[in-house]
């Protein structure tokens, strides 16, 4: 069963996110960018458009979709999933007041990237190297 999405859907997703965190940045730095007078709507939305990419990103199939990349993709699931689980039970404490990220936003900003690093290390042979 193939659960994911085609590939160019993660050209689509890379572009997205570039594009919202350059505005991102523009906006932190304070650069004039376009509709500032609303900045807390801007960032919400930026931060949206974030995590969805982000998600789309790591649902996207690679150029050849077979067994191992499958393999590496449920590793990297399971990998990301505890670490985080672990993560938020030390950080769920801490208050994030003023922040840009909630702590939520942290958790699932840390897993989405632990998966991808995890993931590419895995299709990258990190596993034909230990055997």
């Amino acid at each position: 069963m193939n659960n994911t999405w085609p590939y160019s859907t993660k050209k689509f997703a890379l572009i997205t996110l570039f594009t919202s965190l350059l505005i991102t940045i523009g906006l932190k730095l304070g650069l004039p960018v376009f509709f500032t007078e609303n900045k807390a709507l801007i960032a919400k939305i930026l931060k949206i458009a974030l995590f969805t990419c982000l998600f789309i990103f790591i649902r996207s199939a690679e150029k050849i979709e077979d067994e191992y990349t499958q393999q590496c993709r449920y590793k990297a699931f399971q990998h990301a999933f505890s670490t985080t689980f672990i993560y938020g039970i030390f950080i769920s404490n801490k208050t994030t007041s003023g922040s840009f990220f909630t702590t939520i936003d942290m958790i699932l900003l840390y897993q989405i990237l632990l998966y991808i690093i995890v993931f590419y290390l895995y299709k990258s042979g990190i596993e034909k190297i230990k055997e």
